[in-house]
């Protein structure tokens, strides 16, 4: 391994890779602190690419002499031009191959052909899962990630709808904690005041109850701190 000693001089020649510019930042800082000199692309230029120039290229295709080309890496028109470049060099057009993400490339019998493509895109991997988070998942979370979550919990009588015990009221990720009794007894009173008016009607399918819980807290966050927290109502029949 290297030991960076003081005095050292060290040359980092590739661009910061977008969404690693922390942990490289980070690195450089604990180089410096040990006394080397970093230099890297935004103080000097010193950047060097680590794909082919067209001479790298044209080295490469007269050493190998390829039967079939396929030019890989790069947007389409890279593509095209990597394959004029072939052309050039005395390459035949049907033997450079040019293919784009999901299109199936067949070799067979000293043929290469594209046929056909395969679905391809994004695969997003959650935990031991691959691939099955579906867009509904991701939209839960995001909401749960901006507004947090309350879950109101009740315990009534079956029969009659009388409250046995709360309603209590637990939060993830609304406010902060000085703030959040006042609210949270105001949101208990609300719910008071739902109940006793839906069951003098006579109501008691628990769906039913539930998403009245459910609109009645969304409205009273709505209102109270601009906010639309998921709502978990918990009604438990006794």
């Amino acid at each position: 391994y290297l030991k960076v000693r003081e005095g050292d001089t060290i040359v980092l020649s590739s661009r910061f890779i977008p969404g690693n510019e922390r942990s490289i930042t980070h690195m450089i800082n604990n180089l410096c602190r040990l006394g080397a000199e970093v230099i890297y692309s935004e103080i000097a230029p010193v950047h060097a690419s680590g794909h082919a120039h067209r001479k790298e290229l044209q080295l490469l295709l007269s050493l190998v002499q390829p039967r079939y080309l396929l030019p890989v890496h790069g947007e389409y028109r890279h593509l095209v031009a990597h394959r004029q470049l072939a052309q050039e060099m005395g390459m035949e057009d049907g033997r450079v191959v040019l293919a784009e993400d999901g299109q199936v490339i067949a070799l067979r019998d000293g043929e290469v052909t594209l046929e056909g493509r395969v679905e391809v895109g994004k695969v997003f991997v959650d935990g031991k899962g691959i691939g099955d988070v579906e867009d509904v998942v991701l939209r839960d979370r995001r909401h749960l990630s901006e507004d947090g979550m309350v879950v109101p919990i009740m315990v009534v009588k079956e029969q009659t709808g009388e409250i046995i015990s709360g309603p209590d009221i637990i939060t993830k990720g609304v406010f902060f904690e000085e703030r959040g009794g006042e609210v949270l007894e105001r949101a208990k009173e609300r719910l008071l005041e739902m109940w006793r008016e839906i069951t003098e009607t006579g109501r008691s399918d628990e769906t039913e109850l539930e998403e009245e819980v459910r609109r009645v807290l969304k409205r009273f966050f709505k209102k109270e701190m601009g906010r639309r927290p998921v709502i978990i109502p918990v009604i438990i029949g006794m």
